[in-house]
């Protein structure tokens, strides 16, 4: 998962003093460099061959702040050695959708600020990518340095308090609207597909491995908050997994954009189960431009047994290409 093939530059260095350190965490600026290959096993995971998962891309554009947040020294201002490194939210707008196989992604992230919140070290950095000289997607974000058992505490976007997914809160979960599918089986998998027959079927069944993590999916039609559709997906945690150890060194930790990408696997289920896909000789999903906005509080780590996610769909839209 590593996505910086070479660092080229540090800039705007200051020096200071932050908490007794000889430092100033929040100036500087990297830019680096990752070679993108056209033969990369996420584009092979994914819908595509030209198409990157959005997770893949916000880790390229994330992953430059965690080398350049070490590079300033802001741990060291919690003067402890076992820290964990989190990200927390951030606002991305992707410009416009890029083909990048075998292209050089030049991602330039400048530190915005940093400051001490109780025992925990809050960090924002501003980053840009770009290819052949134009910008394609632009990221600000915060991450935190944190105690373990400062972390531990934390009590997610609930505030500690534990409830089901919205379809069994509402008791939507049962009646003749109700579709329950196991990815896992093949039959299973040939029966979400059935409304993409032929050609169509196997433009778009092509996510799986290591950029499919949905297990099973409960889909309804004409619900959710919004009246225009709704899934939840679920996903029984393998302590295997290969993201738990290509992520944080002795950390293990599931990337939070790999829960993003499960909230997007499940919207390409669902346009597929609707049908969204007919009428196209050979359909595939791509990013559209605009805002992503994300927010964590919490982590997925071995020690969980199972992960749920939902999508509420706002609007469905088809234009005429």
């Amino acid at each position: 998962l590593q996505l910086v093939t070479r660092v080229l530059e540090v800039t705007g260095v200051e020096k200071g003093d932050f908490h007794g350190v000889d430092c100033n965490p929040g100036k500087g600026t990297m830019v680096a460099e990752f070679d993108c290959p056209s033969d990369a096993w996420f584009y092979k995971a994914g819908s595509a061959d030209s198409h990157m998962p959005y997770s893949i891309l916000m880790e390229i554009a994330l992953q430059v702040s965690g080398v350049l947040t070490s590079w300033l020294k802001a741990p060291l201002t919690l003067d402890k050695d076992n820290l964990l490194f989190r990200n927390l939210d951030a606002t991305a707008t992707l410009v416009k959708d890029v083909d990048l196989r075998n292209k050089t992604i030049v991602n330039t992230t400048t530190a915005k600020s940093y400051s001490m919140l109780g025992s925990m070290g809050i960090h924002t950095f501003h980053a840009e990518l770009a290819v052949d000289g134009d910008v394609f997607y632009i990221v600000d974000t915060s991450f935190g340095w944190f105690l373990p058992e400062v972390f531990l505490k934390q009590t997610g976007l609930d505030n500690g308090k534990k409830r089901l997914p919205w379809h069994k809160v509402e008791g939507k979960g049962r009646g003749d609207s109700v579709s329950t599918y196991n990815l896992t089986d093949p039959s299973d998998k040939k029966r979400l597909y059935a409304n993409a027959p032929g050609s169509a079927a196997s433009c778009i069944r092509r996510r799986d491995g290591q950029a499919s993590f949905v297990d099973n999916i409960v889909l309804i039609p004409n619900s959710g908050k919004h009246g225009k559709g709704y899934v939840s997906g679920s996903k029984i945690v393998d302590k295997q997994d290969w993201f738990f150890s290509c992520h944080f060194w002795c950390d293990p930790v599931m990337p939070g954009s790999l829960g993003i990408e499960s909230m997007i696997e499940c919207m390409e289920l669902f346009a597929v189960n609707q049908g969204l896909t007919s009428g196209f000789r050979c359909p595939s999903f791509f990013h559209a431009e605009g805002t992503t906005k994300w927010k964590y509080r919490g982590q997925l780590t071995p020690k969980n047994n199972r992960m749920d996610n939902e999508v509420h769909i706002k609007s469905v839209e088809r234009e005429a290409d």
